[in-house]
């Protein structure tokens, strides 16, 4: 076993990522295991998890995280010291951490639809200064109501706004940020489900770790759907969706 990973394994850090690309991937593989092991040790030091939503800790160890259901779920039933102890272990964990207790106490407001229009305008003009990888009219716009059945037949031809920056941020990311992608990577599960099955508390949480323009987007993609509104982009420009909150 690489030296490098024999210290994260051992509950180090590296400061160090190798250059080559399987290595890379499997510096980022044992630095969420090591965080896997991290969590489910506060998960059993945690007295709100006694009656745990999952079935306690897994033995062996899942080598996949998203077999992990465990580390999925139980972070929205953990004690609030036992949540900020999960993300100091992770890299502008702090950060991260502030986000995520804010959703975690605050209550939804619906947005208006004029609102709504007005925080479109604003993603629009960042997407478009970021550098879309696909052309759109943004100049079309459809509002539809996704509580609907009408509403979830639109959006079934369309794609989240989020696929027009999927290249971009797929491209490899540089050494010194492979702390950030193994992080990011590590909390989409556990925050899609405490989002109720949405990936915008995700993106806004993680946004730290990108920063710029992207955390900007993300930052309001996630109001707009704290408020009811998701943004889709297809064929025929944008949609504009609304649910109940």
């Amino acid at each position: 076993m690489f030296g490098w990973m024999k210290k994260l394994r051992a509950g180090g850090h590296t400061h160090s990522p190798p250059l080559d690309k399987q290595a890379r991937a499997e510096w980022i593989k044992a630095q969420q295991a090591n965080w896997q092991v991290q969590w489910h040790d506060l998960f059993d030091a945690d007295p709100f998890l006694g009656r745990s939503v999952s079935s306690g800790r897994p033995d062996p160890m899942p080598d996949t995280l998203d077999d992990d259901y465990r580390l999925i779920f139980d972070l929205s039933q953990a004690h609030p010291k036992t949540q900020a102890a999960c993300f100091a272990v992770f890299p502008q964990g702090t950060e991260m951490h502030a986000r995520f207790d804010a959703f975690r106490v605050r209550k939804p407001v619906a947005m208006s639809e004029t609102a709504a229009r007005q925080a479109l305008a604003e993603v629009i003009a960042l997407v478009q200064k970021i550098g879309p990888n696909e052309d759109v009219d943004f100049s079309k716009v459809e509002v539809v109501d996704r509580d609907t059945e009408d509403g979830l037949a639109v959006l079934s031809f369309v794609d989240e706004i989020n696929i027009l920056l999927e290249e971009s941020l797929l491209e490899p990311r540089p050494v010194r940020d492979m702390a950030h992608t193994a992080a990011e990577r590590f909390l989409r599960e556990p925050l899609y489900a405490m989002a109720g099955n949405y990936y915008q508390l995700h993106t806004w949480v993680t946004g730290v770790l990108i920063g710029g323009d992207k955390d900007l987007l993300f930052a309001v993609l996630y109001e707009m759907w704290h408020g009811g509104w998701q943004v889709f982009v297809g064929d025929e420009g944008v949609v504009l969706a609304k649910r109940r909150v």
